[in-house]
């Protein structure tokens, strides 16, 4: 969403296709530990799943099919105005080689 000048979010949208594996992803059912214990769980039957943690963010799985026919693309960023505009103060702290755009 930077291209485009979106609103910052705390958000994670992750886009599955087969709604089977959403009772996977669920810690609250499959019995994960996590390091952060998220504050809620919904699935209301939607084909879609919420992990709400408090004060961090949510994590959406939401089912859909695709409907280009390439669904994605690989952006590229730069980074140096990306931690620039205060999103992160030290580069270092994310995992990757930041200096190739890749």
């Amino acid at each position: 969403m930077l291209q485009i000048e979106h609103r910052e979010s705390f958000d994670v949208d992750i886009f599955v296709d087969d709604p089977q594996i959403l009772p996977y992803l669920n810690p609250q059912t499959q019995g994960y530990e996590l390091e952060i214990n998220a504050d809620g769980y919904m699935s209301d039957g939607t084909p879609a799943l919420k992990i709400v943690f408090d004060n961090i963010g949510e994590i959406d799985f939401i089912v859909a099919s695709q409907i280009v026919k390439v669904p994605s693309a690989k952006p590229r960023v730069d980074y140096h105005a990306f931690f620039a505009g205060g999103i992160a103060h030290d580069p270092s702290s994310i995992e990757g080689d930041l200096s190739s755009g890749q």
